[in-house]
């Protein structure tokens, strides 16, 4: 069972796919993150260990700005 398994990441290796790496970590002590969100709509990410911060969007992801486009109701 081993040799298909390998045989199988032989075949995503050429395909150009990469594994996933799991659910994301906390920095401080490793543990898996909860996702949330806040009154203002905002995804907020957390820890048992006290940790608490906010998701950053990465520019030219979302377009939110006044000129975004608005989809024309049908």
């Amino acid at each position: 069972m081993a040799k298909e398994l390998n045989r199988s990441r032989l075949k995503r290796g050429r395909a150009g796919m990469v594994t996933d790496g799991g659910a994301p970590r906390c920095g401080q002590c490793n543990e898996p993150l909860h996702f949330g969100s806040d009154r203002q709509g905002r995804t907020t990410e957390s820890c048992a260990c006290g940790y608490r911060g906010y998701l950053k969007t990465r520019p030219g992801q979302v377009d939110s700005g006044p000129d975004a486009a608005v989809p024309s109701p049908r």
